[in-house]
């Protein structure tokens, strides 16, 4: 029985807490929609920052790539010296 006390407690101090910043203007909200100015600036600010860092992932991607190609092909190239090396070389008594 407590415990629904604490809970009905809980829910009428938040009610208050909104209504105390809703309706007395505790945040700064100019356009009324309910989300205060400071945290439309930060998802805005977040918005930009996760543009700049996709743009960063795609440039890593194409250098990685780029190395990939580059290790096959390097390996492909060392294949036929290692081969020949592995069957021309004589075993010391």
């Amino acid at each position: 029985m407590g415990l629904i006390y604490v809970f009905l407690g809980l829910v009428v101090a938040s009610v208050g807490v909104f209504v105390a910043t809703k309706f007395f203007g505790a945040f700064k909200d100019n356009d009324k929609n309910g989300v205060p100015d400071v945290v439309e600036d930060k998802i805005e600010e977040v918005k930009v920052k996760a543009e700049e860092v996709k743009a960063k992932v795609k440039k890593v991607k194409k250098t990685a790539e780029k190395v990939v190609k580059a290790v096959k092909k390097a390996t492909k190239e060392e294949k036929p010296t290692t081969k020949k090396a592995k069957t021309t070389a004589k075993p010391k008594k």
